[in-house]
């Protein structure tokens, strides 16, 4: 798994390029300096609007497994015991993991929650045990760890957030992407496990990879403010062009692309720049909370 193809390094090389001031956009405002004029007033701004809704909650956060630990763990022991769809079948059958999500039990761990969609197949075969449960490790597949190293771009650990997936069994694999119900499935498993999780760990920050991942999340939220009146506010603004933001008054939702899809776009420009532009934001913002505990 440490391996990293030349295809890899080349891709990460690109993103280094086009983010190649990164690092002094992670500074203080004042320090900016010439950064990629296209995008910076509108990376500035919106990292404000989302410091100011996140902050109190940010440091006043206490995670899950101290409040209530019985109910976090029956939670991942309910995605253990699951067998709602033919996914769990089809699992078992190719002696694969259930992949619940990865978190670090420690004061580093932040409220940000990172979602994609469906663990692959280096997800399901490495070995993860949680709670006296076997289960995969999510994040560590190609795509995976060029995900992680965009992370690390922005001083962002995996074992500061809560990465997961929608489905909990892999969807990717041929017999899965065969079947006409698999969207049924999704929303089986989001309506079970997904939105109990973000409900329980309670995040102030979404990082929503791929379109449908978004769509989901943008669903709940809007449920959560206009059914259940939970949230008081909800406001969705379009950023770079064609990336999500939604801003609550507990919490903000960032939809971008799944990191297969940015490797798949990698000789498109603009493109990539939106990318950075979105990670660019979110190094800024984590950066604004590093310098507010000064």
């Amino acid at each position: 798994m440490e391996k990293i193809d030349t295809e890899f390094k080349t891709i990460h090389k690109k993103l280094l390029l086009y983010g190649k001031k990164i690092e002094e956009l992670i500074k203080a405002e004042d320090e900016l300096g010439n950064i990629d004029n296209y995008y910076r007033e509108e990376i500035i701004n919106s990292a404000n609007q989302i410091y100011n809704i996140i902050a109190e909650r940010w440091f006043d956060w206490t995670p899950i497994w101290e409040e209530d630990y019985p109910a976090w763990k029956e939670l991942f022991e309910d995605i253990y015991d699951c067998d709602e769809c033919v996914l769990n079948y089809i699992r078992k059958a190719n002696k694969r993991l259930k992949v619940p999500g990865s978190f670090d039990e420690s004061q580093d761990c932040k409220p940000f929650m990172i979602i994609s969609e469906s663990p692959g197949f280096y997800e399901e075969t490495t070995y993860w045990e949680k709670y006296k449960m076997e289960f995969g490790y999510p994040f560590i597949g190609q795509s995976g760890q060029f995900f992680i190293n965009m992370l690390d771009m922005i001083g962002l650990d995996r074992t500061d957030t809560f990465v997961t997936n929608i489905l909990k069994c892999g969807g990717k694999n041929k017999q899965a992407m065969e079947l006409d119900s698999l969207n049924e499935y999704y929303q089986t498993c989001f309506t079970l496990f997904m939105r109990k999780q973000i409900m329980m760990f309670r995040p102030t920050i979404i990082w929503c990879l791929g379109n449908a991942t978004t769509e989901m999340i943008r669903n709940l939220i809007k449920d959560l403010h206009l059914v259940h009146n939970k949230l008081e506010k909800y406001e969705e603004i379009k950023l770079f062009e064609s990336k999500t933001l939604i801003l609550t008054d507990k919490l903000v939702v960032i939809g971008s692309s799944h990191p297969a899809y940015i490797m798949n776009k990698r000789d498109d420009y603009w493109f990539i720049r939106k990318e950075m532009a979105v990670l660019n934001m979110i190094g800024l913002v984590l950066r604004k909370l590093k310098e507010s505990v000064k």
